[in-house]
């Protein structure tokens, strides 16, 4: 059996209940507790790349605090006229990149052709004037809330932009799929949840979701979101606040206990 939290009021090393743990607790309960634990992290380039490209449109300032770029054209122009017919696959480049991960001194390393990428996206954001009208006001902005009534269990969560007066939030996306799928995306990655858990976190009154796909031509678009959306991510937020509730709060199964159930 895996350990469990000692108080309701903490989960793992977390205080506070998310949409990022949430989500997972839809999947099973151990992908929740590998999560708020720390055992299993996300990770990888797609994350890092929309990192990276979240921290230059909102926290652009900091970009080099948190980022490295790594100037990898010439070696792997060097490497093709060498005769290398996938140059990141050799040696000499993986070499090369192990080096640049240490004078990156605990920054997340992204390529240049990944920088250049996120410029040529940024370009686009201002030609659509996103930058000025949807992409501007509070940014970044955190709130915690206890949920009455459920064991003092705290909810937290970080809006991209918050308009407090005219209660307006948005969340930036980026997407590798054309546009138009974007709802069928929002469904896929419980995005109804998150807004959902936004509505308690910030009682808006229009949710919108800036997005941008990350292939050339790199088309923008904004969603609002409809009380139809919202109710389906309240129906995932109480499945998943009743998964961890069950398993961690009152502990009433094993998490190994659970069996994912569907119709086809």
């Amino acid at each position: 059996m895996q350990p469990q939290p000692e108080s309701a009021l903490k989960f793992g090393e977390k205080e506070y209940l998310s949409y990022s743990s949430l989500k997972l607790a839809l999947r099973s309960p151990q992908h929740f507790w590998d999560y708020v634990t720390g055992v299993k992290v996300p990770s990888g380039d797609a994350l890092d790349f929309g990192s990276g490209y979240d921290a230059m449109l909102f926290d652009s300032a900091n970009f080099d605090k948190q980022f490295y770029v790594v100037k990898e054209s010439e070696i792997i122009e060097r490497l093709i006229a060498g005769g290398a017919k996938s140059p990141r696959s050799t040696k000499e480049y993986k070499e090369y990149m192990a080096a640049e991960s240490e004078k990156a001194s605990g920054r997340t390393v992204l390529t240049e052709s990944d920088y250049s990428e996120m410029c040529a996206m940024l370009s686009v954001i201002r030609a659509a004037g996103l930058d000025k009208s949807h992409l501007v006001g509070g940014q970044q902005i955190k709130s915690s809330v206890e949920l009455e009534g459920l064991h003092k269990i705290k909810l937290h969560g970080v809006a991209d932009i918050f308009f407090p007066f005219q209660r307006i939030v948005r969340d930036f996306k980026t997407t590798g799929e054309d546009i138009d799928r974007f709802k069928y995306s929002a469904y896929k990655y419980h995005y109804d949840l998150q807004a959902y858990v936004y509505k308690i976190l910030f009682n808006y009154d229009v949710y919108e979701f800036v997005v941008q796909e990350t292939k050339y031509p790199y088309t923008v678009g904004v969603f609002e979101v409809t009380d139809e959306f919202l109710m389906r991510g309240k129906d995932k937020f109480d499945q998943a606040l009743a998964t961890v509730i069950h398993y961690f709060v009152d502990k009433k199964a094993d998490p190994a206990s659970f069996i994912y159930r569907g119709i086809l």
